[in-house]
């Protein structure tokens, strides 16, 4: 028996800004996406400044419910 599950949906880095912001999507990427829907390319969107030693925010747009 081979059970299989779906995603319902996936998630985005939203700080910091990723590249390619605008390109990026929640799908599931395909093989010639990969590796990180790298087809889209390496724009940068936004510039996150950051100090070496400063406290970061990492944050997500989006859920990842699964199965």
């Amino acid at each position: 028996l081979l059970l299989t599950s779906s995603a319902n949906a996936h998630m985005l880095m939203a700080k910091p800004v990723p590249f390619s912001v605008g390109v990026i999507t929640t799908a599931p990427i395909t093989a010639s996406q990969f590796p990180c829907q790298s087809n889209a390319g390496f724009t940068i969107t936004e510039m996150n400044n950051m100090k070496v030693g400063d406290a970061q925010t990492l944050s997500f747009n989006g859920s990842a419910i699964h199965g």
